[in-house]
């Protein structure tokens, strides 16, 4: 084999280790796991909650979005914990989420949930969510208004009436 052929292979591996050696180093950002959405999520067990936000218009719409995923091969019971705002006391919401099922709250499929917690758009409450009977766990989530398009339409949707409270137990 001659120089010119062997310089020729050499250079064209320094090219291309050169172009695509960037990935044998640094990492792939598309791997990292990340909230894609305004919303909060957190992992409890089998049970993944995702985008998780509270949406109100500053008067009477007020109410609980996201999504609630069951992974597991069992049923599992879900508590919220919320403080009501208006009446400052501790309400308790609870549902059954059977084996791989999700609940999508304020969608097509699922009524967001009404509640009235503390907080101004733009910053961030709490809730807190248990699982099969385990110490519910705090999580924070923003407090959102119709600004955006998306949860303009959720709000629009909601009819309100003067005898309505929160679902709760």
């Amino acid at each position: 084999m001659s120089i010119r052929k062997v310089a020729t292979i050499a250079l064209a591996a320094a090219i291309t280790l050169g172009t695509a050696g960037c990935t044998f180093v640094s990492p792939i950002a598309s791997l990292d796991v990340y909230a894609p959405s305004e919303g909060s999520q957190v992992d409890l067990g089998d049970v993944k909650v995702r985008n998780v936000s509270f949406l109100t218009d500053g008067d009477k719409k007020n109410v609980l979005v996201g999504a609630f995923v069951n992974s597991g091969l069992e049923t599992a019971s879900v508590t919220l914990q919320y403080e009501d705002a208006q009446l400052a006391e501790t309400k308790t919401y609870s549902f059954q989420l059977k084996p791989k099922e999700s609940l999508d709250l304020g969608t097509q499929y699922a009524a967001a949930l009404p509640m009235v917690l503390a907080g101004e758009p733009g910053a961030l409450t709490s809730i807190f969510i248990g699982v099969n009977g385990e110490t519910p766990q705090e999580l924070r989530i923003p407090v959102l208004d119709g600004t955006l398009a998306e949860y303009k339409a959720i709000l629009d949707s909601i009819q309100v009436t003067e005898t309505e409270a929160p679902a709760a137990e």
